[in-house]
């Protein structure tokens, strides 16, 4: 019954993105006094409760003609994924860059997908100053808007073998990332364009809307 516990647990826990933490307490001690000759484990069957963060195995078993029983047993254990984690100490109202996130294991409850794209958080502001070595999660931060309406923006068109800036005006707040409407003040075209920095922005797709 230890044996196909066992093979049962690290056939889980063979997901390479994810490591399994076990406690050292091994709950197998219902299994005392069960050895026999005939002794044999039918089926093993588990399912993991985000909420508890434990695994529970179902084990069948017979021994002999006996027919079957079943008993619960349940390991405490964490789950650990990589993901990305604050490589400093970040102030209250920090734009956050690619320099400040890096990759660490981290505590993972299931409850919502991890984040693995610096590109998804630069550029976004931390509400409240946050610890290094901290998981980010929604809530910690905010938009920071690099373009608002009526502001005068730089507009860059980037080709293979040259760039063509230009100055134009912002229609609608946007955050890094965004796609907003930008006038062009030389041709007073309005153009749908990606927010790069703040004033910054690049005209994609011939800026078509």
């Amino acid at each position: 019954a230890r044996a196909a516990v066992q093979a049962e647990w690290t056939r889980r826990a063979a997901d390479p993105e994810v490591v399994w933490t076990p406690a050292a307490r091994e709950p197998l001690g219902e299994f005392a006094g069960w050895a026999g000759a005939g002794f044999v484990v039918t089926a093993v069957r588990g399912d993991f409760s985000p909420r508890s963060g434990s695994h529970v195995f179902q084990v069948e078993w017979r021994e002999g003609a006996v027919p079957g029983r079943a008993v619960s047993l349940t390991y405490d254990c964490r789950a650990r994924k990589r993901s990305l984690v604050t490589g400093r100490i970040l102030p209250k109202g920090a734009i956050l860059a690619r320099a400040d996130l890096v990759e660490a294991l981290v505590e993972w409850d299931f409850s919502r997908p991890l984040r693995h794209d610096p590109a998804s958080w630069v550029g976004w502001a931390v509400r409240q100053e946050v610890p290094q070595g901290t998981l980010l999660r929604e809530e910690m931060v905010e938009k920071s808007w690099w373009v608002t309406p009526g502001a005068k923006v730089r507009m860059v068109a980037r080709q293979r073998k040259f760039t063509v800036e230009t100055v134009g005006v912002a229609r609608e707040r946007g955050a890094a990332g965004d796609l907003v409407r930008v006038e062009n003040l030389a041709s007073k075209q309005v153009v749908l364009v990606r927010v790069a920095g703040p004033g910054l922005v690049e005209v994609t797709n011939g800026g078509r809307q």
